[in-house]
């Protein structure tokens, strides 16, 4: 009933090895993927967390409150 390592592997050939490979490759893609999109996640939420955070003072910044401050803005003739 059990075989040994070699016996399996001579069993099988390399078509057999070359699937089982790529079988554990597969698992090993999956999780990583999982890990993958589980930081995407988070980076994308603390993106939207950032630009919230920013985007009431960029168009504070972009707005000039007064003429003598737009004109402030300008370069120098």
């Amino acid at each position: 009933m059990r075989r040994s390592f070699a016996q399996v592997m001579k069993l099988l050939g390399w078509p057999g090895l070359a699937g089982l490979v790529a079988l554990l490759l597969a698992a090993a893609a999956l999780l990583l993927g999982q890990r993958w999109d589980a930081q995407a996640a988070a980076l994308q939420a603390e993106a939207r967390q950032l630009r919230a955070r920013t985007a009431p003072v960029a168009v504070i910044a972009v707005q000039p409150v007064s003429l003598q401050q737009w004109q402030a803005t300008l370069p120098p003739p």
